[in-house]
């Protein structure tokens, strides 16, 4: 038996610009990482600036995308630093999304920090 092969798919949006997430029909959405600050001097520098501060980032993106994203066919988020926190300022940041799309319908648990399974 062969083992089929996840195709993750990993998009980026700028600070201030809609970030989209995609399933075909009957697939949805299950995130594998987020990240909104800055970690690259090549994404979303349009003005090749050399001073920006990398590695930070909002420890609150995969949470945040999670909720708004998980589990549904497809779904939008403006990429802003009200939603997210505000990890570097001074910094312009973008929104990493890793994600692949999974068959039939999906459910999830979540257990809040007092409670257990």
């Amino acid at each position: 038996m062969a083992l089929a092969r996840i195709q993750y798919k990993t998009t980026y949006a700028c600070e201030h610009r809609e970030l989209h997430l995609q399933c075909d029909p009957n697939e949805s959405i299950h995130l594998v990482r987020a990240n909104y600050g800055r970690f690259s001097l090549s994404i979303c520098n349009d003005g090749g600036r050399l001073d920006l501060s990398v590695m930070c980032m909002s420890f609150r993106s995969f949470l945040i995308m999670s909720d708004r994203c998980s589990n549904k066919q497809n779904c939008s988020v403006t990429v802003s630093s009200q939603l997210f926190d505000d990890p570097c300022p001074g910094t312009a940041k973008y929104l990493e999304v890793q994600y692949h799309c999974v068959q039939g319908e999906n459910f999830f648990i979540r257990c809040f920090q007092k409670f257990k399974l």
